[in-house]
């Protein structure tokens, strides 16, 4: 695993970045949480306008904080799944913005390719974010597999999970057909935080 960090500063720069991705990405997928209050059964599968869905076990509820949702003492497990796979995809992103990283980050790709651990990890901080009377910093974390080399699939999977007493405010995933260079990737992940905390708070 790799890990490379930066904080959001020059989004002139970092949007150019952004652009460079948009224009290889194949398809991208996006989940915002919060907004449901509290919930004692909340485990939703949620579907993307791309047609692929997350759903969530061991969650036996949320508070809602305006930015996302707080897992109290619950440790939920997300699991994300498309069908809607492209044979020229060479990256696979996931994308979870939360006050800290996922767990056990996992991706199956096909069926001589699963449980994938092999990611780079590009971490952003976003600063500090209140609402509901609750604050915390907010951290953009994108897990990027190549499988440019593994062959075809008939759809994809990734699992994660969060610690309980986390705020989990969003995810996205990307399947890009090229391999961007590091400072690409880590400027477009720079680009896409910095508009998310703009959303959020102006939501």
């Amino acid at each position: 695993m790799t890990l490379l960090s930066g904080k959001s500063a020059i989004f002139i720069t970092a949007a150019l970045g952004c652009l460079s991705l948009a224009q290889a990405a194949t398809y991208v997928d996006n989940w915002s949480f919060g907004g449901t209050g509290w919930s004692s059964t909340y485990a939703p599968t949620d579907t993307s306008a791309q047609g692929a869905t997350i759903g969530v076990t061991d969650y036996s509820g949320a508070l809602d904080v305006d930015f996302g949702l707080y897992t109290f003492f619950s440790a939920p497990v997300f699991t994300l799944t498309t069908n809607d796979y492209d044979s020229e995809t060479a990256t696979v992103s996931l994308t979870v913005v939360s006050t800290t990283a996922a767990q056990g980050v996992t991706l199956d790709f096909n069926d001589l390719n699963s449980a994938l651990t092999n990611y780079t990890l590009v971490e952003t901080d976003l600063g500090e974010v209140s609402g509901g009377g609750f604050s915390a910093n907010l951290y953009e974390y994108v897990y990027t597999w190549d499988v440019s080399e593994l062959g075809e699939s008939d759809g994809l999977s990734i699992t994660w999970s969060l610690e309980n007493h986390v705020v989990i405010s969003g995810a996205s995933l990307t399947q890009s057909d090229v391999i961007p260079e590091p400072t690409t990737a880590a400027l477009g992940a720079i680009a896409f935080a910095g508009w998310f905390v703009r959303r959020k708070r102006q939501g």
